[in-house]
């Protein structure tokens, strides 16, 4: 029998709490990424820039994501979230992990017995750990539109073994 992958949930740990997220129906996953595409559009053209820094060599799209240097992803994102305003960022944060009911929980708040996310849980789970918000969010993302940044990630390793190979040969030719 064919399991419906809307119904599977994927968990998370970060800090004292377990999240369990299942993906978002197609349709509105479709309008999500509108609202994603403002967040992290303006951070694709830095993060593109900083591809394959790392030097590990791999081709693959995990191996090209890995090259990111770190530091260099943590200005790119700081640049480009710089440009959005509290409650446009907020709205986005809503609809990735409250309103669509996609986000359960489970930790010290809810006597570790997982519960469904609302906007007390929400306040209470995240109080003083505001990075969190944004780690949970990356991983929502990432479960939704994974195929999308890996055929991205992909598609920018070529390119960049193309120019690789073209600037040797030139480089080569002019010796």
């Amino acid at each position: 029998m064919y399991a419906l992958k809307r119904l599977e949930s994927t968990q998370f740990d970060i800090g004292e709490y377990s999240f369990y997220v299942t993906p978002f129906p197609a349709m509105k996953s479709a309008g999500i990424a509108a609202d994603v595409a403002k967040v992290i559009g303006p951070a694709l053209g830095g993060i593109f820039s900083i591809v394959g820094t790392g030097g590990n060599g791999k081709t693959d799209a995990e191996g090209i994501l890995s090259g990111i240097d770190p530091q260099k992803a943590v200005t790119v994102l700081g640049e480009a979230l710089s440009s959005l305003d509290g409650d446009e960022m907020e709205r986005i944060i809503g609809r990735l992990l409250i309103d669509y009911n996609n986000v359960n929980v489970s930790g010290p708040f809810t006597e570790f017995k997982a519960v469904r996310m609302n906007r007390d849980t929400f306040d209470e789970v995240f109080c003083c750990e505001a990075q969190n918000i944004f780690v949970l969010c990356w991983d929502v993302i990432n479960l939704n539109y994974k195929s999308f940044f890996k055929n991205i990630a992909l598609q920018f390793g070529n390119q960049t073994e193309s120019t690789e190979s073209l600037t040797t040969s030139a480089t080569a030719s002019s010796t």
